[in-house]
Parts: C-alpha cells; sequence; structure tokens
C-alpha cells in the first residue's frame, strides 16, 4: 500500500514516492498504481485526459486525493483535470477529463473536472459493469460554455452500465458533488434479468445550463425489450434549473426502483419525468420551488409539497462575496430568521430514516434541531435574548449549532476581543467560542469555554492587526443536543 505524489513540475521519471519525487501527470501515476495505493495531488490545472489503468478491491481501494490544502504535497489551491489545452479557444484537446474505463474501487477526493465533447468523466466502454466501488466525493464536474458542438452541451457525466450481475458492494457512488450539467446513466440490455446496479447520489448539488432538454440524473436505455437495471438512490440533493431534474427513458426496473428522498427541486419544467417507461419511482418527502410541473407520469407519494420557497443563502452569497471577500452564508443554505418569522419549508422536515450524516460542505446532520430537506443543512442563527443575560449590553441567543458573526473595523496595534458565554445543561457536543476572523496581516484567532453547564464565563482573545481593516467577530454554538442552548452578552472590542 505505497503513497505517491503528482504536481505540477515533477517528473514522470521520478519515483514518486515523496513531494520532491513528484510525478508529473496523473496518467503515468495511473499506470503504476496498484490496489490500497493512495495519490496526493497538488495544486494546479493537469491539462491531460486520466484513463484509469487498474483496480482496487473491497477495502483496498486506490484513491485519488486533491491536496488541495497542500498538507501532503505542499502546493495549495484547485486540482483541475482539462480536457481544454487553452481556456481561451472554443475547442477541447481531448474527449474527456476522466474515463473510469471500467476499473472497479477507485476513489476520487476534491477534483475539478473540465470536460470535452463527450463529457468530463465518461465510461462508455463497451465490458459490462457497475463501476463497483468506484467513488467521486466533494468533486466538481462542469463543461466550459465555449464548447464547440453543433446542438446541446453533452452530459457533464456519462457512464454506461451492464451486464448480468451486479455489484457485490455498491455501484457508482456520487456524494457531496457539484455537478454543473446533466448525470446520465445509459443502461446496455441485459437478456436474463434485472439487476441491482446500487448506485447512490448524496447530499449533491445540481445546477442547470439552460439548455432546453438538459437533465439533472437521467437514466436512459436505447430501446425498451429485455431486462433493465434498477436500484438508484437520491438523498438530499438540490436540483436548479433543469428541464428535467431526474429523468427516465425507455427504463423498466420494478424489483430495484429509483428511490428520491429528502430532496429540492428550484425552477425546474419537471422534478420527476418518466418517458416511455414503466420502471418504478418511490418518491418521499421532497420539495418543488417554481417547478413547471412536479412529476410527469410519476408518481411522487406522499408528503412532498409545492411550496413557496423563503431566501436562500445563494441569494446572499455572491454579493457580499464581491462586496467584501466573504460571506456568512453558504450558497443553497436555507435560512431561518425567528424575529421575523421566516423559515424555509425545508428546515427540519426531512424524512430522517433517509437522511444523510453530513450535507454538501461536510457539516454533521442535523445543523439545528431536526434534518433538513436538500444538499445544504440549516445552521442555527441567533435570537436577541432578554430573560439569559448577564449585563445586558450585548445578548444573544443559539439554540442548535450555527454561529452569529460581527462586523467589527480595527485598526492597527494590539486589541482585546470578549465575550461572556453560558451554556445549559442540556447543551453537549464541543462547548461555545469566541472567534476572530478576517485579521490584518495575522491568523484567526479563537477561545472556547472550558468550565461546565450554568456559570458566565468570560472568552477573550488578543490580536494585532498590521493594518486597518474590519474584522469578523463569530459566537459559536456546537450544540448537538436536541434542546440545549446557549448564551452571549457583553462583548467587547478594547
Amino acid at each position: 500500500m505505497a503513497i505517491y505524489y503528482v504536481r505540477k513540475g515533477g517528473d514522470d521519471s521520478n519515483s514518486g514516492t515523496s513531494p520532491d519525487q513528484a510525478w508529473a501527470t496523473l496518467s503515468h501515476a495511473a499506470t503504476q498504481v496498484a490496489a490500497g495505493d493512495t495519490v496526493y495531488v497538488g495544486a494546479g490545472v493537469y491539462r491531460e485526459k486520466l484513463t484509469l489503468q487498474a483496480s482496487g478491491s473491497n477495502g483496498s481501494p486506490i484513491k485519488w486525493i486533491a491536496d488541495v490544502t497542500g498538507e501532503h504535497t505542499g502546493d495549495a489551491g484547485l486540482v483541475v483535470i482539462t480536457a481544454w489545452d487553452s481556456e481561451s479557444g472554443n475547442w477541447q484537446a481531448r474527449s474527456r477529463a476522466l474515463d473510469p474505463a471500467r476499473q472497479t474501487f477507485n476513489e476520487f477526493y476534491r477534483f475539478s473536472f473540465v470536460g470535452g465533447d463527450d463529457g468530463g468523466i465518461v465510461d462508455d466502454t463497451a465490458a459490462e459493469g457497475y463501476g463497483e466501488g468506484v467513488l467521486f466525493e466533494e468533486c466538481y464536474v462542469h463543461l466550459p460554455y465555449g464548447h464547440n458542438v453543433l446542438n446541446e452541451l453533452p452530459p457533464a457525466v456519462q457512464l454506461r452500465l451492464g451486464g448480468a450481475t451486479g455489484p457485490a458492494t455498491y455501484g457508482f457512488t456520487f456524494r457531496r458533488c457539484l455537478i454543473w450539467g446533466e448525470l446520465q446513466f445509459n443502461i446496455a440490455e441485459n437478456a436474463t434479468a434485472e439487476v441491482d446496479a446500487k448506485i447512490r447520489i448524496e447530499d449533491c448539488l445540481f445546477l442547470g445550463r439552460n439548455y432546453g432538454s438538459e437533465r439533472g440524473v437521467s437514466i436512459t436505455r436505447a430501446v425498451d425489450d429485455t431486462y433493465s437495471a434498477g436500484g438508484f438512490t437520491l438523498k438530499n440533493c438540490t436540483f436548479l434549473s433543469q428541464h428535467d431534474g431526474v429523468w427516465a427513458q425507455y427504463w423498466d426496473a420494478s424489483a430495484y426502483r429509483l428511490e428520491a428522498r429528502n430532496c429540492v427541486f428550484i425552477g425546474c419544467g419537471y422534478a420527476f419525468h418518466r418517458s416511455l417507461s414503466s420502471g418504478s419511482f418511490a418518491v418521499g418527502n421532497c420539495r418543488f420551488y417554481g417547478c413547471y410541473q412536479k412529476g410527469y407520469d410519476v408518481d411522487l407519494g406522499g408528503n412532498s409539497e409545492q411550496v413557496c420557497s423563503a431566501f436562500l443563502g445563494g441569494l446572499f452569497d455572491f454579493p457580499l462575496r464581491v462586496a467584501l471577500g466573504w460571506s456568512p452564508f453558504r450558497p443553497w443554505e436555507p435560512i431561518w430568521s425567528k424575529g421575523i418569522t421566516l423559515k424555509d419549508p425545508v428546515i427540519d422536515n426531512a424524512d430522517s430514516g433517509y437522511t444523510t450524516s453530513s450535507d454538501m460542505y461536510d457539516d454533521a446532520r442535523p445543523g439545528w434541531r431536526g434534518y433538513d430537506i436538500g444538499a445544504v443543512e440549516a445552521r442555527a442563527r441567533a435570537e436577541p435574548e432578554t430573560t439569559v443575560v448577564r449585563n445586558g449590553t450585548y445578548s444573544a441567543k443559539l439554540a442548535g449549532a450555527g454561529y452569529h458573526e460581527v462586523l467589527r473595523p480595527v485598526e492597527a496595534g494590539s486589541l482585546t476581543v470578549s465575550v461572556w458565554a453560558y451554556r445549559d445543561a442540556n447543551y453537549s457536543g464541543n462547548p461555545p467560542k469566541l472567534q476572530v476572523l478576517s485579521i490584518p496581516g495575522q491568523a484567526d484567532q479563537e477561545a472556547a469555554m472550558t468550565g461546565g453547564a450554568g456559570v458566565w464565563e468570560q472568552l477573550s482573545v488578543e490580536i494585532n492587526p498590521t493594518s486597518d481593516g474590519i474584522v469578523r467577530i463569530r459566537l459559536v454554538s456546537e450544540d448537538t443536543s436536541a434542546n440545549g442552548e446557549c448564551y452571549f452578552d457583553d462583548l467587547a472590542v478594547e
């Protein structure tokens, strides 16, 4: 079980066994790895098509890890595999960025894939397979707009499924991914029996590109005359601006159905669309905002509602990032403000029997009190507090996991930021804390409660900004209980 490194500026004649001896290309790494190996890839744009050459095994997968923090390679930043040799042209150099090539038990973490005429991730190998043990986690897949194709853009991800025997463990899995375009499964004919493909799609965000027939997730077959593959599970996904959120054509799986739970559809033509198909859908606890129709020839089951959405974090995130360089919101986070009785109907309404353990940002579920529908979990927002107070100069309550941020102008020099914190006996999890972020010329600082429940405790940090600017003072609750609360009061900067 070896560890290898790929970096910009590396050399494929190196050993690949240390950052100083890193290889230059992922394609070379693919010819060297075996079951149980890990490949750390440093930041940069890799202009190549990665075609997998080896399979891992159950319990010993081959792991491809984009080292976005620089912890392992020393190179921090995005890791992009692209089919393009230049972002200024209108024709790609390669047809795809990644071809799994029917290899099994390969796992990809935090990569960005930029595709060509076939797509970003494409496996159209004629051999049988269902992508057993192939995992994509926290990856981003898209196609550039400058694409020189005659009609519409191809799917962002295009995977062929086929064979008489399904995976023993699980098939293709997408977890916490952002897919700008279509995730398409092409099912080859199987003459003997229906197959459980065990496809899993969890906590993913699908963004439409406003092309007329584009889908979020699609299942297609060439004809409808033999057995199909089923076993598709979608949990806590968000679909935005597709013609069809989930679409199936010539698909007749009944023993192994398509199951969609706790999903959100925003601005889609049809959220679910079954065309020339008799395949079984199981849809429950989904929400639909501004969709032309919730379902076409699909029984949506109980507790799936067309509702009017409250504001989403995405509406605030972009302008704040442009103006300030940061945002207290995460894109597509549902927002709940008790002060103005504004609650997005996806909050606290997920079916906990089908939900996931963390959201698209890898934050634990539930983030507040109950589990939320969609890819992004809401966090607790601060409420004014008048009962549990110290002096009452700045009093706030957080019920559940979340935080409250305050912007404060500062001048260069030495300053002390302090606040008093209190947690009740029901609070559990990491203690409440004070964080000071975005300090000019200094790393972020924090202090956490060390005492027990029912006692006010002062938290303070010293900061030394090297220039005038604005700092973010964050009051944090990491409560995981069902009814715990914490309080902050008497915030001061001196």
